[in-house]
């Protein structure tokens, strides 16, 4: 009998060392993964030509949002506007990357928030980063019942050549927004 009492032993804090090996595994993995894909984004930049004066002065509008965003003190929050306005101001500057990070940040005051999750599936758009959009504006239709982002989730579907979900996005734009596009109309349906 205490054999089995042991074994028991032997085998529960054997499961107990796997199930913690497994979580720190977990961890690190999803950790390398935001990693990357954090790096990856904020290294995204586009040369948009600016003048040297444009730059200075979206430099410095940047710089205003960020004192604005980091004046604030517990228990305080930041205004959502404070970011948007700072990420606006780093797009202009083709720094995408670096202006969905700034929402990405402002989620962790606002989780819910049409606005910046508006901006956020905006920017990922530019990027070509479609998925994440999706993500984004299913987000404003399931929690806001914004119901007109069904066509921005159908040209992403169909983006990632993912037609049957475009298709249904594209069906649920019409029904429930009452929208028509009949540049995405054509390439949904017209092929049939």
């Amino acid at each position: 009998m205490w054999w089995g009492v042991l074994r028991y032993d032997i085998i529960s804090s054997h499961m107990k060392e796997l199930k913690i090996t497994t979580l720190i595994v977990t961890l690190v993995l999803v950790a390398s993964l935001a990693a990357g894909t954090y790096f990856k984004r904020s290294a995204y930049v586009v040369d948009l030509h600016l003048t040297p004066q444009e730059k200075a002065d979206y430099e410095g509008k940047v710089a205003m949002w960020d004192k604005k965003i980091h004046e604030v003190k517990p228990p305080d929050l930041p205004d959502i506007d404070f970011f948007i306005e700072k990420s606006r101001y780093q797009e202009y500057q083709g720094k995408y990357g670096e202006a969905i990070d700034t929402l990405l940040n402002a989620m962790q005051y606002y989780s819910n928030t049409s606005a910046g999750w508006n901006n956020i599936a905006k920017l990922y758009d530019k990027i070509g980063d479609y998925e994440s959009a999706a993500i984004f504006y299913s987000k404003l239709i399931s929690v806001f019942r914004l119901n007109h982002y069904y066509l921005e989730l159908a040209w992403d579907n169909y983006r990632m050549g993912k037609i049957p979900g475009a298709r249904e996005a594209y069906g649920r734009y019409a029904q429930l927004a009452g929208g028509n596009d009949e540049d995405l109309f054509k390439l949904l349906f017209k092929s049939q």
